[in-house]
């Protein structure tokens, strides 16, 4: 077989590959399962009252999703009392760095009343990190009323706040020119969580 006959033979699986992704992607939408809310030594909170208890500053739990995470948007709703909080933040894993989650605020105190509260949040997911078995971390960042900077927030654990529903599902999206490099670069790098 002639060099030209190979590449062409190379250009088109690469093409029907591509597309298989990509389709496959369109149709993978809707809820998905997730774990419990650890923290960050992989030891679950309470659970009292039907709510979870959550009294540290780094709370996580993975989503597991059943596709590539290319052309994907994971849409969150957390119901919660912030308690003592002053600000809770979530973000989604984006790099082998144990602790590259960009943040999305959820609550904060000086524009919120205190009490239960509902919120959605959609966050991209093709420049996120997926585990081998295709789950995505999703990190909470707590700052307790007494944190004064961003530094007091991983010494302090008196940060406490009551998780009653959390619920993940995915739906397309078309990603910005930098996601999708973010995604080709993981991909060709094989990346993988720390």
């Amino acid at each position: 077989m002639n060099a030209g006959l190979q590449i062409l033979i190379t250009l088109i699986a690469a093409v029907i590959i591509t597309g298989g992704i990509f389709a496959l992607s369109l149709v993978l939408s809707g809820e998905r399962a997730y774990g419990l809310i650890e923290n960050i030594d992989g030891v679950p909170f309470t659970v009292a009252n039907e709510a979870t208890l959550v009294t540290e500053k780094l709370a996580h739990l993975d989503v597991y999703l059943r596709e590539p995470a290319l052309f994907k948007r994971l849409v969150i709703t957390v119901e919660f009392d912030p308690q003592n909080l002053r600000q809770l933040d979530v973000g989604v894993r984006e790099g082998e760095f144990w602790l590259s989650y960009p943040r999305h605020t959820i609550y904060d105190a000086l524009q919120h009343t205190s009490g239960r509260k509902s919120i959605t949040i959609p966050i991209n997911l093709t420049d996120k990190l997926q585990d081998s078995d295709r789950s995505v971390d999703v990190m909470f960042f707590a700052a307790a009323e007494g944190a004064t900077s961003k530094e007091d927030e991983g010494v302090d654990d008196t940060a406490l706040w009551e998780l009653y529903n959390f619920t993940a599902h995915t739906e397309f999206t078309f990603p910005t020119t930098d996601e999708m490099k973010d995604y080709i670069r993981s991909v060709i790098k094989r990346e993988r969580p720390l």
